[in-house]
């Protein structure tokens, strides 16, 4: 249970904090975001295409942030009025390279105090080619690049400003993978990443990645996903119009190549690649949510008992897949981290991007097309004082498990206070 881990591990966080760093893994809930990076696959070699969702992206963010995109296909794209010239570059990645459109998960940043950064890899990282990353931007960057004595991946990490939360999973496998106790990973990932880490559970994790389910707010303040809250607005939506849930279910099949008259694709072995089939899933989503809700409301209580200050979004999901993103707890042998297999979206409202200063504080929200839920979590949003700054078009990303912050990753903050 979380109540346990989080007891074992009180003796580092504690200990921990009488050390300063030098360093410290780049927050999540503060600074003005600005650099971003994501990746683009092209129609020509991959069934899961995202062009036009990394434009929406730039779009919604600040016209003085940065966008790196990264590509196997760099021929296959233009880039077509950028006013704001050198805010969006694309750098190739080997043309035969095969990678997903999750850039959050191979690596994470560290920030130094003398403002340089390092990007830090993950030990053991075998989803596809999504390892050659941290290094191609390295070294486009010329920044530093390094390996860690870890296995994680960057969902499965949150970084506040009181602590780093981690997925119990990702503690669970390194203890395994390298013989060591729980606590020992606890106190090497705090010497890595230069903060007290606080652990997520139970274990196994209810949900795959830890940032589809809670978001670092700032301060004193945290939110966690509400299962029972998304369930209970599908539900009422399936009896208020049965007809505008089909209508969803039949979008997210339609719309699945970006195109309603693309019915099929090749893969680049020649197998064939259908659209899943969703249609009536939305049903069964209200029993898998209501199945995980008190997980999830566990995982709040276990915040408050911290000293947090919690606050719930709607959320909903079809299933939740052991190890299909995240690390499990005792793997028979080296997980190979696939892509998992789509199904129906994965609707979370705590997979966002946040800025702030002194002035305001801002969260990009991703949107599905679901009204009810999307309508609920931007007024939550809103009761929370931040600014609301919405970016459609994520359900096909969803059906694989993965939302806005898993499509961008931030390399850098700016800190100065000054309003736009």
């Amino acid at each position: 249970m979380l109540a346990v881990l989080a007891a074992a591990f009180v003796v580092w966080i504690n200990s921990y904090r009488a050390a300063v760093p030098t360093w410290q893994l780049l927050p999540d809930d503060r600074g003005r975001i600005a650099h971003v990076a994501c990746l683009v696959n092209s129609a020509r070699r991959a069934a899961l295409r995202n062009a036009a969702l990394v434009t929406r992206i730039l779009n919604a963010l600040p016209k003085r942030t940065r966008l790196t995109v990264l590509t196997n296909d760099p021929r296959a794209f233009a880039v077509v009025g950028d006013p704001q010239r050198g805010r969006l570059e694309i750098i190739d990645l080997p043309p035969k390279s095969d990678f997903t459109i999750w850039p959050q998960d191979p690596f994470l940043v560290i920030a130094c105090r003398d403002g340089r950064r390092v990007l830090l890899a993950s030990r053991e990282f075998d989803r596809v080619d999504d390892r050659l990353i941290p290094e191609r931007l390295a070294r486009h960057l010329r920044i530093a690049h390094r390996r860690s004595k870890l296995s994680f991946e960057g969902g499965n990490i949150v970084s506040g400003s009181r602590h780093v939360f981690i997925g119990a999973n990702t503690i669970r496998y390194n203890a395994w993978k390298l013989r060591k106790t729980d606590a020992e990973i606890v106190r090497e990932l705090q010497r890595e990443l230069g903060r007290p880490v606080l652990v997520i559970g139970p274990l196994p994790q209810p949900v795959d990645h830890i940032d589809m389910m809670m978001t670092a707010l700032g301060g004193g303040d945290v939110a966690v996903a509400d299962a029972r809250w998304g369930a209970r607005l599908a539900r009422k939506e399936l009896r208020r119009d049965a007809g505008s849930v089909r209508a969803f279910e039949r979008r997210c099949e339609e719309y699945y190549f970006g195109d309603p008259r693309i019915r099929s694709l090749r893969d680049v072995k020649g197998g064939l690649i259908k659209p899943p089939k969703v249609m009536g899933d939305t049903a069964r989503a209200v029993k898998d949510s209501e199945a995980i809700a008190a997980k999830l409301d566990g995982i709040a209580e276990e915040l408050g008992r911290w000293g947090y200050r919690v606050h719930r979004f709607p959320f909903l999901i079809r299933s939740s897949r052991p190890d299909a993103k995240g690390l499990g707890r005792k793997p028979a042998a080296k997980p190979k981290a696939p892509e998992p297999e789509p199904t129906y979206p994965c609707l979370t409202y705590n997979n966002v991007l946040i800025e702030g200063d002194s002035a305001r504080r801002t969260v990009y929200l991703p949107q599905y097309g679901f009204a009810p839920l999307d309508m609920a979590a931007k007024n939550a949003w809103r009761k929370l004082g931040f600014r609301v700054v919405t970016v459609p078009g994520f359900t096909t990303s969803a059906m694989y498990g993965g939302s806005l912050r898993c499509c961008a990753k931030v390399l850098e903050r700016d800190w100065s206070a000054r309003r736009e």
